[in-house]
């Protein structure tokens, strides 16, 4: 009898850290997931409401002062009350579980028009180096032209009888 009614404390103590939780959550959340928070509040609101905390610890006296059935049916009612409540957060959670998926959804579109963007911003980049190149090859090409005529080496050195050599190649 001893340890049912430790239990019983224990289940008390259990629900109020509980109610705490759902309360702390339902704050935490209430900007970025009100649909969410609504529920925690609601979950929490439940354990106030039914006095479920309480309800506990009057079990502790029914336990060992009534009759058998009226413990028993008071037994019943708080676990009821804990079904609603396991319902409740069931709910809370689902609430939690859309809107991580809505925001992990938005999250993968914002990665994707990133890359999108970086993926143009590194071809306009590839095209502007290979316009760069285009034009630098462009410009080689009319040095070459130009000193092909005159004779004189791209070193500046003249070989035997005006050849012109490749400066070491």
């Amino acid at each position: 009898m001893r340890r049912l009614v430790e239990r019983k404390e224990q289940m008390a103590a259990e629900v109020a850290d509980l109610e705490r939780q759902l309360d702390r959550l339902s704050q935490e959340t209430r900007r970025e997931q009100p649909a969410a928070s609504r529920e925690l509040t609601e979950a929490a609101r439940g354990i106030r409401d039914d006095k479920l905390r309480e309800k506990i610890l009057y079990s502790r006296g029914v336990i060992q002062g009534r009759s058998q059935e009226y413990a028993k049916n008071f037994e019943e009612q708080i676990g009821e009350d804990l079904d609603a409540l396991q319902e409740r957060v069931r709910e809370a959670r689902g609430a939690m579980g859309e809107a991580l998926e809505s925001f992990d959804a938005r999250i993968r579109e914002r990665v994707e028009q990133g890359e999108q963007r970086n993926g143009r911003a590194g071809q306009e980049d590839q095209r502007g180096q290979q316009g760069q190149q285009g034009q630098q090859g462009q410009q080689g090409q009319g040095q070459q032209g130009q000193e092909g005529p005159q004779g004189g080496a791209r070193d500046g050195r003249q070989g035997p009888g005006g050849s012109v050599t490749a400066g070491g190649r």
